[in-house]
């Protein structure tokens, strides 16, 4: 029998999609995963300042890149460090079966590596992240773990005003010297976080591209080459070639990032509906 996030707090299926909440199913893995790209679109008060959490944060590790002339020291260390993600001891709503999947010491190795590139070749966007993840071959939750990780107390601050305002039994928990009202999971204890639906996704914008993604360069002569390699849009680029193939022609043409990033930040969001069912 399936059992929904509802049916663990208690309440009616209405209550959370009124709050914007995802009712996922929690005794079998969700098909659904945070979205980096849903921050810069979410409407929710909430999100929107994680939106600026994430740009800060994604600006320190560029920063931290800029300044790191080998793989072993200090600010290339603290990168790695930032991208680990341990067990924090808590429930996301859309992963409780699962939980939340973060990347491997070798996925974390591969994307700063790649990341630096980039960066040294003044390609400085905060979006590069999430985008060097798809380079880099990682899962789409594992790329969405890294983006929750670093947004949680925005996250703790919904789930706060979501249990307040529609009466969600709740308790108090305090996270980075600050106390939320949040439900708790009846088995284990934990608290549960809620993630709205608009943070959340099918198919990650990131690893979801069209055939009007059209790869732009100004010189003709290395868009010539770049369309011999990986074709003429993103979508083609991606579904034909091996990412290790697509990266490598990137780092070639570093330019290519920035036509990637402005087709990124323009594509308009690919969230769930709070009451969709997977």
């Amino acid at each position: 029998m399936s059992t929904k996030l509802s049916d663990l707090l208690g309440v009616s299926p209405e209550v959370l999609e009124k709050g914007g909440v995802f009712n996922a199913l929690v005794n079998r893995d969700s098909l659904v995963y945070v979205d980096p790209h849903a921050l810069l679109t979410s409407k929710t008060p909430e999100i929107q300042l994680a939106n600026h959490r994430f740009r800060r944060y994604a600006s320190g590790l560029i920063r931290l890149l800029q300044v790191s002339g080998r793989s072993d020291d200090v600010f290339y260390s603290e990168v790695l460090n930032e991208l680990h993600l341990d067990d924090m001891g808590i429930h996301f709503s859309h992963a409780i079966s699962r939980g939340l999947s973060g990347m491997k010491a070798d996925m974390v190795a591969a994307l700063t590596a790649t990341a630096r590139k980039f960066i040294r070749a003044g390609i400085t966007d905060t979006e590069l992240f999430p985008l060097v993840a798809v380079l880099e071959g990682i899962e789409m939750k594992r790329a969405g773990g890294m983006v929750a990780k670093v947004i949680l107390p925005n996250l703790f601050a919904y789930t706060d005003r979501v249990v307040q305002e529609h009466g969600i039994a709740n308790g108090r928990y305090r996270y980075m010297n600050k106390t939320y009202c949040v439900p708790f999971h009846p088995l284990d204890s934990k608290p549960i976080i809620f993630v709205p639906a608009e943070l959340l996704s099918l198919k990650p914008v990131a690893y979801n591209w069209s055939e009007n993604d059209i790869i732009s360069e100004d010189n003709d002569v290395v868009k010539m080459m770049v369309a011999s390699q990986l074709g003429d849009n993103w979508k083609t680029a991606f579904e034909t070639c091996f990412p290790s193939v697509v990266k490598k022609v990137m780092l070639l043409h570093p330019s290519l990032m920035v036509d990637l990033v402005r087709h990124y930040k323009s594509k308009p969001s690919n969230s769930v509906s709070a009451s969709l069912v997977v």
